[in-house]
Order: C-alpha cells, then structure tokens, then sequence
C-alpha cells in the first residue's frame, strides 16, 4: 500500500468513474484500475461497488476515504507550515465567466506565477448554466462567477463583489436622449444572455418585475457578441457597465438610463467545504484579495 494508490481510490471515488479519475491523474483507465486492485488485494476488502454506472465505495470504502481525507489533511497542514512556498506546486482546475476573463484573470495569473511559480492552472472561460454541476462531481476546484443560487450541499459560496450591468445601444436607436421606463425597452430588440445563465435569470426576473416582454434574442453565453451587436444598432444589450462605459466616448456604445435600475449582480468563488489542498486555499486567497481591490 503506498500514497499513490490511496489518492487514486479518493480521485475515483470523488469523480464516481475510473476514467473521469485518470483524466484529473494524468494517467489511464488501466493505471487507474490496476492501482485500486492492488490496493483492495493488500487489505483484503473490496473497496469500491462497480455494480453500477457510477462507481461507489463500499462501507469499508468508505471508511478508508475518511482516512484518505485526514492523510491529506495532515500533508497540506504540513506543506502550510513548514514548507517553502516557493516550492508549492499542484494543479488548480478553474471555472471563471468571460467577464472575468477579460477583466482580471492576467492579474490572478500573474500573481500565481510570481507567488506560487510551480501551481498549474487549468482553466476554462466561458461557463455555463450546469457548470455548478461540475464541481459538485470534482470537475473543478474553483469556480469564479455570478450566480442566483448561494447554497449546495458540500460546497462554499464566498462572495467576492457585486457588478453593475446596464443596457447598452448604438447612439442611432436614440434610446440615450432621455431618461427611460422599464416599458421603453420594448421599442427594441434586447439583446439577451443565453437563458441559462445568471444574468439572464436576473434579467427575466426584472421583466416580470416591471411588467414587460421586450423580444428577445439570445446570443449564449457570450457578453461580447451581445455587446457587437449593439454596436451594429442591432438592439440594446445587458452588459458589464465598468468594462464597457469607455465605448460611450468613441460613440459606438451609450448606456441607457433606466428609472428602474437592473440589480446589481454578486460575483461568488465556488468551492468544497472540505479541507482543500494547500495550493487551491492559496489561489482562492489571492482570489480573494484582488477582488477585495475591485470594491
């Protein structure tokens, strides 16, 4: 019995597949299998159920796990406090919306590599309404991004800061010479998040508010293809005021003032309540200090 073949077994059980484990391993499905076999032939137990489609740990699996847990514990306790931090390294699987991504993502990035230089980051921009669903099977370690829902079993939702999104419209729909009604917005094409996404449930949420059903077109998860939309005078777009007010002085864009303001919309870190490795508690701390700058 060695290290490796115990967190292969926690990777197995938390991913709920043999494969899914050897994807976040770097490693095969029959390395995978291969270790938990020998692991379950030196104990002398059966470890993992393989009856079903997703993968689960017996009872005697599952009180192994809890030791897994407490090793792993110990070993970041030990990383913590006694180690180098220069020396930190790991890979850190990371979930953030193209608006952080165009925003301050460089910076975390760039802190990473000048306080942490041996984390891996693992990234994917762009997610989508279901994406809570991948860290809730392991798929990431960190997910920075709106959301209406602030409460799942197993996970932590740290809110970081609130944005403001306004319309925004191309100065020849002369939406901008006045001050609107919520109502004014069905004079034209609102330009809306895919209908999954938090931003568009915000948005749906202040039509019902105000008693309106501008038509709607949707665009995906993207915030730049509604904003070049709205700079061909396509419609008004919802979009993040701070990242595109700029636009206002070059008049391809000009935010719309609406009595009925949009709310603001909170931006949360998403991440499991269990003790997390040293590397990702050190990311979600830097995390947490560039947007406490963003306020």
């Amino acid at each position: 019995m060695n290290f490796q073949q115990l967190r292969t077994f926690r990777q197995v059980v938390e991913a709920q597949s043999f494969t899914k484990a050897a994807e976040r391993l770097n490693s095969t499905q029959s390395t995978v299998s291969m270790r938990i076999s020998e692991l379950e032939q030196h104990l002398g137990v059966q470890l993992l159920d393989r009856s079903k489609r997703q993968i689960r740990p017996t009872l005697k699996g599952q009180e192994l796990l809890r030791y897994v847990k407490e090793m792993d514990r110990i070993e970041n306790a030990i990383q913590e406090n006694v180690g180098n931090p220069d020396k930190l390294s790991g890979g850190i699987r990371l979930g953030v919306t193209e608006l952080i991504a165009v925003t301050w993502l460089p910076t975390l990035i760039a802190e990473l590599k000048r306080h942490y230089p041996k984390i891996a980051l693992e990234l994917e921009v762009g997610v989508s309404g279901n994406i809570l669903e991948k860290i809730e099977s392991r798929d990431f370690d960190l997910l920075i991004l709106p959301t209406s829902k602030d409460f799942s079993p197993g996970l932590i939702f740290e809110k970081l800061y609130e944005v403001e999104f306004r319309y925004f419209a191309h100065p020849s729909l002369g939406l901008s010479e006045r001050t609107l009604s919520a109502k004014d917005l069905e004079r034209c094409k609102v330009i809306s998040p895919d209908r999954k996404s938090p931003v568009a449930m915000v948005q749906s949420r202040w039509f019902h508010q105000n008693k309106i059903s501008p038509e709607c077109i949707s665009t995906s998860n993207s915030m730049e293809i509604g904003a070049i939309l709205a700079r061909s005078g396509f419609g008004a777009a919802l979009l993040a005021y701070d990242h595109y007010k700029q636009e206002e002085k070059g008049g391809k864009l000009v935010a719309l003032d609406i009595v009925e303001p949009i709310p603001f919309i909170p931006f949360f870190a998403v991440y499991s309540d269990e003790p997390l490795p040293v590397h990702v508690s050190k990311t979600i701390e830097l995390v947490r200090d560039i947007a406490s700058r963003l306020e």
